[in-house]
């Protein structure tokens, strides 16, 4: 897929018409099977396996797991976990309902 730029940035308006219309795409999809679909479609592997292991570091990080085991199973930093754990502070209601349903699919898919 083609790099978009990010020298020329859109405008604030612009920028949020757009985000609105692909949050609202998201929402459409039916399955898991439409889901992997689009990314897999639109997305690089390298994007689709960053934000995978990102969910996974704030997952895990919900579940109170020990910054060692995280750093170790992720192959990320100290301040990475650190970092994503401020970010789960400021977490809204969404946020935590996205963790949930990843904790109860890992008991489900394993």
């Amino acid at each position: 897929m083609a790099r978009v730029s990010v020298k020329k940035p859109l405008e604030f308006e612009e920028e949020q018409y757009l985000l609105e219309k692909l949050f609202l795409a998201f929402s459409s999809l039916g399955n898991w099977q439409e889901a992997e679909a689009f990314f897999l479609e639109f997305l690089t592997k390298e994007e689709i396996a960053m934000l995978a292991k990102r969910l996974e570091l704030l997952k895990r990080i919900q579940g109170d797991e020990r910054y060692k085991t995280i750093m170790r199973d992720l192959k990320v930093t100290a301040q990475t976990v650190s970092d994503a754990r401020k970010k789960m502070k400021r977490a809204d209601a969404y946020f935590e309902r996205v963790l949930r349903k990843m904790m109860s699919l890992d008991r489900k898919l394993r």
